[in-house]
C-alpha cells in the first residue's frame, strides 16, 4: 500500500540515540557513498539481537526493528531511492511482515520510545519519546523538546510487489531535500541517526534459516533505462549513485532463526532488467488545446501514460514531458473534470528536476515552482522522470470503457522577468493518459474525454464549482495580553474559539510587528492531540493538522493554544500598548469534495495585546500593514491602468505575479515601472502602490476566483 506523505504532518524519518548507531567507515571517497540496513534499538531503548533463538520463535511472533542509513561524507545529496525485501535460501519468509504505524515507517514526533530518553544532536542533550531522523533539527520549547525534520518523503510498506515479481515482505522509500536552504545532518556525522525505522516481524513458528533483508537493485520500469529502484542524486547535476555505476555501497541485514532446518526453501529474487525500451512511433491522437492568450508551444508536449485499472491495488498514472530544449520556472495546471467516480491523488513531488520541488494547491490549480534553489535560473528538465503523478481511484458505479485523464490547462514560465530577456511562458500541448476499466468493446460507449474543447461542437463533462465562505464570524481566533518582562521569556497565545469547526489545514500571515519587535513561533501547534507543526513558506504558515492515519479532519481543542510566539523588544521601543495579529487566518475545514462540499473561511481575529513599560491610560498602538513606497514620480499625465499587467507585456499572467511578488520582496532590486505599478494596483486601487493583495488578486483572477480587469476588486472578494 503506497502512501504520500507531506513535509508538513508525517514525514517518515525516525531516529535512535546517537549510541546505538556505529559510524559507518568504508566509504572511500567523495565520490562514493552508501546505504545500510542495520537493525534498531526497542521501544524500551534497548538493543535487539539479530539472532533469534528456538525458543523465542516457538513462543510467539518476535519483531526486530530496522533502520536505513545513508553513509556520506558531505550533505550533498540531492535525493535517495531505496527500494528493499527479504529473502532466504534455507527458511520460508512467506509469513514475514514490514511494518510500522499504519502500513508506513515511524512518524517523527509521535512517541516511539516507551520513555523519554536522551538524544544528543547539536553537541546538546534532549529529552523526548519521539524519533528524529538523519536530517533536521533538535530544539526545547516550553512543551518539551522536538525535532523539526527537512526533506520530503513518498513511502510503502506491502506483504508483496505485484510490478517486480517480489512474493514476500518489501519495502520503498523516496527522500528529496528541501527546495530552498539544503539539508544539514541532526548528528555530527549522515548515519549518527538512520533515516527510516520499520519493523520485521517473524510470526511464531517461522522456520530456522539465514533470511537477509537487503537493497533491490533493478530497473522498475525498462522504458527509464536510467531509474533505478536504489540510487541517489547529487546536487552536481547528472551526479547519480547506483551499484551498476560503481559509487553505491549497499549493505544488507542478516536474521538468524536457531534451530533444525526442516528442508531447504529457496525465495528466488527477481532478475535486475536493464533492457533498452523499445522505441514506439505511435503519433498521439489528442487534440492541441486552445488558450486564452493563443500562445501554444507545439514542441513541449504532456504526456499521459496508460493505466489498466486493477481494483485493490495501486493505480498510477503519471505525465511525462517531451521538452526539446525548452526549461522550466514555474508551472500551473489545472485538471479537466475527472469521469463521475473517478478520483486522482496528486504525488507532491515533481521528479523532472533534481531537486523534486513540491507542487502546492491554491483553489483548483496547482503551482510549482521549479527554479533552481540557488541560483534561481531556470531548469531543464528531465523527461524519463514524470512531472507529475496522480493515484486514481474508480468506484464500483463506474462503466467498463476507456476514460481520457489531462489538463484544461498547463501552462509553463521559462523565462519570467525581462531583466533577464524578453519574457518566455507558453501552454503545453497536452496529450491526455488512458485509464481503461474493465473490458471496453473496441468502440467503447464509456469513452469520455474531458480535455478543454479547441473549437467547434464538443460536449465536455461539467466542472462543479463549490465557492469559498468569505469569513466565518463564530471562529475567532484570539490573542492573550502579555506585559512585556525584559528579564524573563514573553509568550503571546492565541487561541480559537471554534464552536464545533473542525481543522484539516491553516494558512496565517502576520501583521506586521512594531518596529523594535520580533516574534518567533512556536513550532507545535497544542490544539490537536498529535501537535502538527507549522512550517513557513515565504511569509506564510501553513499547517496540516489532520489525523496522520486516516487524514480526517480534527476538532480543536479550544483549550490550547493553536499558535505561540516568543516576543522581543528593542530598547528602542516606546511604552505603550501594541496589538499583534493577523493579516489574515485562513481554515480548511473540508479539503476534498469527495467527501462533500468544500469548507474554508477566514476566521475572525481578535489581536493580542503587548505592553510594554508604563503606557499612559488609552494609549495603543495598532499595526497596520505597510505600504510599499516607491521612488518613482508618477507621471503628470493621466495614466489608463491595465490590470493585473505588472511587467506591461500587454497580458495578463502568471509572469505578472513573479514579477510584483519580487519587486514586493526587495523593490532595491527590481525597477517596476511607474505604469507596471499603476497596472498592478489591482486591489482597493490606491494610485500606483501595490501590495501583497494585488499579488493575490492576480493570482486568483487566473482561475475566474475573482474579477480584476474594472478595478473594482476589492480585499473582502479575495478568497
Amino acid at each position: 500500500m503506497k502512501k504520500f506523505i507531506s513535509a508538513a504532518s508525517a514525514m517518515t524519518m525516525v531516529a535512535s540515540l546517537v549510541g546505538s548507531a556505529i559510524p559507518f567507515t568504508t566509504v572511500a571517497a567523495e565520490a562514493s557513498k552508501g546505504l545500510e540496513l542495520r537493525a534498531f534499538v526497542d521501544k524500551d531503548n534497548k538493543a535487539v539481537s539479530t539472532t533469534i533463538s528456538a525458543a523465542d520463535i516457538a513462543a510467539g511472533d518476535v519483531t526486530i526493528p530496522v533502520g536505513i542509513y545513508l553513509l556520506e561524507k558531505e550533505n550533498d545529496t540531492k535525493s535517495v531511492r531505496a527500494s528493499f525485501g527479504i529473502t532466504t535460501k534455507d527458511g520460508d519468509c512467506s509469513g514475514v511482515t514490514f511494518g510500522g504505524a499504519d502500513c508506513i515507517p515511524y512518524i517523527p514526533n509521535a512517541a516511539y520510545f516507551n520513555d523519554k530518553v536522551t538524544v544528543s544532536a547539536g553537541g546538546k542533550d534532549y529529552s523526548t519519546k519521539n524519533l528524529p531522523c538523519f536530517s533536521g533539527k533538535m530544539s526545547s520549547t516550553r512543551n518539551g523538546d522536538i525535532f523539526q525534520p527537512t526533506g520530503t518523503y513518498t513511502c510503502s510498506l506491502d506483504t508483496k510487489q505485484n510490478s517486480q515479481n517480489w512474493e514476500t515482505a518489501w519495502g520503498s522509500l523516496v527522500w528529496a531535500q528541501p527546495v530552498q536552504g539544503g539539508y544539514e545532518w541532526t548528528g555530527d556525522t549522515s548515519d549518527a541517526f538512520p533515516g527510516f525505522v520499520f519493523d520485521c516481524t517473524f510470526p511464531k513458528g517461522t522456520p530456522a534459516g539465514t533470511y537477509t533483508i537487503e537493497f533491490v537493485n533493478m530497473v522498475p520500469d525498462e522504458k527509464y533505462p536510467k531509474v533505478w529502484s536504489t540510487m541517489l542524486e547529487s546536487d552536481e547535476p547528472g551526479l547519480t549513485y547506483t551499484v551498476n555505476n560503481g559509487n553505491l555501497t549497499c549493505k544488507s541485514l542478516t536474521i538468524t532463526i536457531e534451530g533444525d532446518k526442516p528442508g531447504t526453501t529457496t525465495t528466488t529474487k527477481p532478475a535486475t532488467t536493464t533492457t533498452k525500451p523499445a522505441t514506439t512511433t505511435t503519433a498521439p491522437v489528442a487534440t492541441q488545446p486552445t488558450t486564452q492568450n493563443g500562445n501554444t508551444q507545439a514542441d513541449f508536449i504532456v504526456k499521459g501514460s496508460k493505466v489498466e485499472y486493477k481494483a485493490g491495488e495501486d493505480n498510477y498514472m503519471d505525465f511525462f514531458v517531451e521538452s526539446n530544449g525548452h526549461k522550466g520556472a514555474m508551472i500551473v495546471f489545472e485538471m479537466s473534470a475527472l469521469p463521475a467516480g473517478v478520483t486522482a491523488e496528486i504525488d507532491p513531488m515533481c521528479m523532472s528536476f533534481a531537486h523534486n520541488p513540491q507542487w502546492s494547491l491554491m483553489s483548483k490549480t496547482y503551482n510549482l515552482d521549479c527554479m533552481d534553489p540557488t541560483t534561481k535560473d531556470p531548469l531543464a528538465f528531465d523527461d524519463s522522470q514524470y512531472v507529475v503523478s496522480f493515484k486514481l481511484t474508480a468506484d464500483d458505479t463506474v462503466k467498463d470503457g476507456v476514460y481520457k485523464i489531462g489538463f484544461d490547462r498547463f501552462h509553463v514560465v521559462e523565462q519570467p522577468h525581462e531583466k533577464f530577456g524578453p519574457i518566455v511562458e507558453f501552454d503545453a500541448t497536452v496529450v491526455p493518459g488512458e485509464l481503461v476499466i474493465g473490458d471496453p468493446t473496441t468502440q467503447p460507449i464509456g469513452t469520455t474525454t474531458t480535455t478543454k474543447p479547441s473549437g467547434g461542437t464538443t460536449t465536455t463533462a461539467p466542472v462543479t464549482t463549490t465557492p469559498t465562505t468569505p469569513g466565518q464570524a463564530d471562529f475567532i481566533v484570539k490573542g492573550s495580553e502579555v506585559k512585556y518582562d525584559p528579564k524573563g521569556d514573553n509568550y503571546m497565545d492565541f487561541f480559537v474559539e471554534s464552536n464545533g469547526h473542525k481543522g484539516a489545514m491553516i494558512v496565517f500571515e502576520m501583521s506586521a510587528l512594531p518596529e523594535g519587535v520580533t516574534a518567533e513561533i512556536d513550532p507545535m501547534c497544542m490544539s490537536f492531540a498529535h501537535n502538527p507543526q507549522w512550517s513557513l513558506m515565504n511569509k506564510t504558515y501553513n499547517l496540516d493538522c489532520m489525523d496522520p492515519t486516516t487524514k480526517d479532519p480534527l476538532a480543536f481543542d479550544d483549550s490550547q493554544y493553536v499558535v505561540s510566539f516568543k516576543l522581543t523588544v528593542a530598547d528602542s521601543v516606546k511604552d505603550g500598548e501594541y496589538e499583534i495579529g493577523f493579516d489574515r487566518f485562513h481554515v480548511v475545514e473540508q479539503p476534498h469534495e469527495k467527501f462533500g462540499p468544500i469548507v474554508e473561511f477566514d476566521a475572525t481575529v481578535v489581536p493580542g495585546k503587548l505592553i510594554v513599560g508604563n503606557p499612559t491610560s488609552g494609549t495603543t498602538t495598532t499595526t497596520t500593514k505597510p505600504v510599499v513606497t516607491t521612488t518613482t514620480t508618477a507621471p503628470t499625465t493621466p495614466v489608463t491602468a491595465v490590470y493585473g499587467d505588472t511587467n506591461c507585456d500587454g497580458k495578463v499572467n502568471i509572469a505578472d505575479v513573479v514579477v510584483l511578488n519580487k519587486w514586493l520582496n526587495d523593490n532595491s532590486s527590481y525597477n517596476l515601472t511607474a505604469q507596471g505599478k499603476i497596472n498592478a494596483d489591482c486591489c482597493d486601487a490606491k494610485a500606483g502602490t501595490p501590495d501583497e493583495n494585488d499579488s493575490k488578486a492576480i493570482i486568483q483572477s487566473l482561475v475566474s476566483l475573482v474579477t480584476i480587469k474594472d478595478g473594482t476588486c476589492k480585499s473582502t472578494d479575495l478568497k
